[in-house]
């Protein structure tokens, strides 16, 4: 019952425009789960957004010098696993549109809710517990999981560019 009052006190206690995020994250992430074309812009647009809205995170939650290493190896650990995992060979570059073709998935918006409800979590952590911003584990498991949320979504944005045919030498002459 206790469990019941501190959750619900948390709810009440959340300012407004987190649920306004919320219902944007879900929205965006609904979109992403049908097939869809894709410019080049649009394509780098939600992988910068989810970059900065981690490092947000980290560099507002802590002051340590392990956070920003520590999500920059995250991000780029997951951003190369992506690239590697075979994520854009289902997507079709389409040459004299300039864009691409992207089948729709619903792992966007199951990343995208991580992220929010890992930033939910991590707030409210902080607020209950503020020792919890000097505690090196914490700020390190915290802002690794930042990284690697921010890198799927660079590792599929850099999987989708990999897909465009490269000049060749010879054409730059």
């Amino acid at each position: 019952m206790q469990s019941l009052v501190f959750v619900a006190t948390v709810i009440r206690h959340t300012p407004t425009w987190v649920w306004a995020v919320l219902m944007l994250l879900l929205v965006m992430g609904i979109a992403q789960s049908r097939p869809r074309h894709v410019g080049l812009a649009r394509a780098g647009l939600l992988p910068l957004v989810m970059l900065a809205w981690s490092l947000s995170g980290v560099l507002s939650a802590f002051a340590g010098g392990t956070a920003l290493p520590a999500w920059a190896v995250g991000a780029m650990l997951a951003a190369l696993a992506v690239r590697q995992s075979g994520y854009g060979r289902r997507a079709i570059w389409l040459a004299a549109e300039q864009r691409f073709r992207v089948p729709g998935s619903w792992w966007p918006l199951a990343l995208m809710l991580a992220i929010f409800l890992t930033k939910f979590v991590v707030a409210v952590a902080l607020i209950e517990q503020p020792q919890l911003h000097a505690a090196p584990v914490f700020e390190l498991a915290v802002s690794l999981l930042y990284g690697a949320f921010s890198g799927v979504f660079a590792g599929r944005a850099w999987a989708l560019l990999d897909l465009r045919p490269r000049p060749s030498v010879m054409a730059l002459r």
